[in-house]
């Protein structure tokens, strides 16, 4: 939810009671006053987002929402501070991901919201019984509005996933042919094949399609080869028919529950693959980008790998 409203827990927050005009005034002067320690820029320029927090703080500091939420904090201020903590969090992993930055796995975001929180001296206590009544009431308008506000952005944003999807069907063959001459020129006595998503199922149909011997070992990542042989989608393999003998004797599947455009592979290739399942720590569409920014993933390819 905050990744589409982060100051969806402040606006929460203003049905409490009214506080002291004295902790409304303080609590503000230190949101306005915030600026990250060292330990939190650290961590902003570990993934690259330095930026993107700066534009989170400046639309904070001057939102109505965090105005409201401070007439109803009380002397400790845990809640609200803990609050902003994850709507700048929020906003600035949110905001970085539109312009094509990296998606953060949920570790480096829970370890920056850590570094935040312990700027703003917050103890994230949670929402009050009250509020969490409320919650649901309120964050599926505030969805729907967000929905119908970004009906464009949302509509180009499935665009590219759709439209890959529907040019590899018609154009897969030329693509596998290219994938087939690199593999053939590529140094060495072998070579792995490492694809994520809808590049994992060209690697998939490649070879099936090619027999390259040098190709000993395939890694899938966040990929569908397995749903789209289920529908009898895989141009080079038929449903029903076994995969060739030619194909890899080693096959490692990633893939997260989390993201909904993964699939094991296990229990439909059976004796042929491995599943890993992995935690990138996010909701979808983020948890389908975080893989490469997970070292879970990168020390199983490192075992997997002779």
């Amino acid at each position: 939810m905050l990744y589409i409203d982060p100051w969806h827990e402040l606006r929460l927050l203003q049905m409490g009671p009214h506080a002291r005009e004295i902790d409304e005034d303080q609590f503000l002067e230190g949101v306005e006053r915030y600026r990250p320690g060292a330990g939190t820029t650290g961590a902003l320029r570990a993934v690259g987002v330095e930026a993107y927090f700066q534009e989170a703080l400046s639309e904070l500091q001057r939102s109505e929402e965090l105005r409201d939420a401070a007439a109803t904090v009380d002397t400790a201020g845990f809640s609200h501070r803990a609050a902003v903590a994850r709507g700048l969090v929020a906003y600035t992993l949110a905001a970085a991901e539109r312009q094509g930055q990296q998606t953060v796995v949920g570790s480096q975001r829970d370890t920056l919201l850590s570094h935040v929180i312990g700027d703003l001296k917050a103890q994230d206590r949670g929402l009050t019984a009250p509020l969490r009544k409320v919650a649901l009431a309120i964050s599926s308008p505030v969805a729907t509005w967000y929905g119908q506000q970004h009906r464009g952005s949302a509509s180009d944003g499935a665009t590219p996933l759709v439209g890959d999807i529907l040019r590899y069907q018609v154009h897969g063959r030329s693509l596998r042919d290219q994938l087939a001459d690199a593999v053939s020129k590529a140094p060495g006595q072998v070579v792995t094949l490492i694809g994520h998503s809808l590049g994992g199922v060209a690697c998939v149909e490649t070879l099936i399609e090619h027999r390259l011997d040098q190709v000993d070992q395939l890694i899938t990542v966040g990929s569908q080869p397995s749903y789209f042989y289920e529908i009898d989608a895989l141009s080079t393999l038929p449903f029903g028919q076994e995969l060739p003998e030619h194909f890899p004797a080693r096959w490692l599947n990633v893939y997260d529950t989390r993201d909904l455009l993964s699939y094991p592979a296990q229990a439909v290739f059976p004796d042929r693959v491995q599943d890993l399942r992995v935690d990138n720590g996010q909701p979808f569409i983020e948890s389908h980008s975080a893989y490469w920014a997970n070292s879970d993933l990168w020390t199983a390819v490192g075992e997997w790998i002779r």
